[in-house]
């Protein structure tokens, strides 16, 4: 049977802008006010200062795990559900409003949460809000450890995995109904 070239085209056109899967939120890597490409969820940076950009669908909050081990990223890489995720274990950490530190709080078990409400509740430095969505940005100047001193981002040695997954309750049960997930890695040069 043969097919002609206006059928493939149709089923080209059909396939090519298909809307894309609805996304809550988009994290990327900024450094020296430019966008840093993350190739199959490795990013390479210079040893300094970055910053983590999100775009949230809605005011809204992601579960943030840093670490020096690979655990959680390759977890959620692996498409482990949210609950065999490590570094998801404890609540999530109360951080700061604002970032005011400028820091990344490095946790094997807990994750930190980020979110944005308003313009004066949220966990960013810099916020932009229009009818496409909200941008949140967060300055990452130093990592701390739990109980530690904080780590200047020039002195780090080892990659850094970030993993980032939002989820939702469901009523009456209470049970996590994940919506996303995302991970980096970041190398440094």
């Amino acid at each position: 049977m043969k097919f002609s070239a206006f059928f493939f085209a149709l089923l080209f056109l059909s396939v090519s802008f298909a809307p894309p899967a609805e996304k809550k939120f988009l994290v990327n890597v900024e450094q020296d006010g430019k966008l840093v490409p993350i190739v199959d969820g490795v990013c390479t940076l210079k040893k300094k200062p970055f910053t983590l950009v999100f775009w949230f669908s809605e005011p809204m909050g992601v579960l943030v795990n840093a670490s020096f081990s690979d655990s959680s990223y390759n977890a959620a890489k692996n498409e482990r559900p949210l609950f065999a995720i490590p570094g998801f274990e404890e609540t999530g950490m109360a951080e700061e409003l604002h970032n005011a530190e400028r820091q990344l709080i490095i946790a094997q078990t807990a994750p930190g949460y980020w979110y944005y409400d308003n313009e004066k509740e949220h966990r960013f430095n810099e916020t932009k809000v229009d009818a496409g969505g909200i941008t949140a940005k967060r300055e990452i100047r130093q990592t701390r450890e739990l109980e530690k001193k904080p780590v200047r981002i020039e002195k780090i040695n080892a990659p850094l995995y970030l993993t980032f997954l939002s989820y939702e309750w469901l009523q009456p049960t209470y049970e996590r109904r994940e919506l996303q997930r995302a991970w980096i890695k970041l190398d440094w040069k």
